[in-house]
């Protein structure tokens, strides 16, 4: 169909459809979608559930599926209730799985290694994590500790313009202001599409209460845990998940479009990273970075609900910031 035809069909306008296939899609009501995949797509309720799921976070209402679902491909069925109690992040995983693990397509990923070597090449890896950082979508994350993203904008750049892994003033002030990009893309991102990362319960609470082995004193790392309560509380859409194990590699996942790989940092080596060797691993491609995203989801459904309903993870990392305070 062309797009003056599906608009036809779903009783909305050319430029929604437009705005849907470039993915503008933030200036579109749930009620625009609607139409396209229910009455436009004929779409069935289960997977059209799925993708208003997606869209906005909300699964299909009995309402809506008694409204929209009731004709197209659905006209054969019985009338009356056809809302059926599906989870639609469920359809989507297993939607994703099917087609990751489908015959006959090609399953080349790009790699880019990112050494440390010097300073050029670190701010290298740093302009392309910010690239990775601006991609509009929800950013997947596991690590030991909070990211550094979540701390205070002094906090970062007072720490950076300290750090020794750059060799001049110069390097370290392009790098701070590398870091001031990613944060404000990230806070952007955060407020839009929010942010789910998985992190280990021991590190964190190694985090807020040994005086060693870590950049950044004591004090200051209580501070941006108490920071990244507040993101967490302001935020909707922001959720962390807790696990007792201790991930041995770092991953940043940007929907399908990139990801990053590093070793995780040794608890009694934070100090003492060496300056030399691979530092970030990145992928592109869409199947092989779906194939991390689906990782990633099973993982999160391994987290005990407990450990990634947000007010008991607030009061968590509250209760291990007061019991050393």
């Amino acid at each position: 169909m062309t797009q003056n035809e599906l608009a036809r069909r779903s009783s909305v306008s050319q430029s929604v459809v437009a705005q849907l296939e470039t993915l503008d899609y933030r200036r579109i009501s749930r009620l625009s979608v609607l139409k396209v995949v229910a009455r436009g797509l004929e779409m069935e309720p289960a997977f059209a559930g799925a993708l208003i799921w997606l869209y906005d976070g909300e699964a299909l209402t009995e309402k809506e599926s008694g409204l929209y679902f009731h004709t197209g491909i659905a006209r054969d069925k019985p009338r009356g209730n056809t809302h059926e109690e599906q989870d639609p992040r469920r359809t989507v995983l297993e939607l994703l799985e099917t087609w990751i693990e489908s015959e006959g397509e090609q399953h080349q990923a790009t790699a880019r290694l990112a050494f440390q070597g010097d300073d050029a090449a670190r701010l290298a890896t740093m302009h392309e994590i910010l690239r990775l950082e601006r991609i509009g979508g929800q950013r997947l994350l596991v690590t030991k500790y909070p990211s550094s993203l979540t701390n205070t904008p002094d906090a970062l750049e007072s720490q950076l313009l300290r750090s020794t892994a750059f060799s001049s003033v110069e390097a370290r002030k392009a790098a701070a202001g590398i870091l001031r990009d990613r944060r404000h893309a990230f806070l952007q991102n955060l407020e839009i599409f929010g942010e789910r990362s998985i992190h280990s319960k021991e590190a964190l609470t190694r985090y807020v209460t040994s005086e060693t082995g870590f950049r950044m004193g004591l004090q200051a790392r209580r501070r941006h845990v108490g920071n990244w309560i507040d993101l967490l509380a302001q935020h909707p859409h922001y959720e962390v998940g807790l696990l007792a194990a201790t991930p041995q590699l770092e991953v940043g996942i940007k929907s399908t479009f990139a990801a990053v790989v590093r070793a995780a940092p040794r608890d009694d080596d934070m100090t003492k990273t060496p300056m030399w060797g691979l530092s970030h691993i990145f992928w592109y491609g869409e199947r092989p970075v779906a194939r991390l995203l689906l990782d990633f989801e099973r993982r999160w459904e391994q987290v005990p609900p407990e450990d990634r309903e947000k007010g008991r993870v607030i009061a968590w990392l509250s209760g291990q910031i007061e019991a050393v305070s």
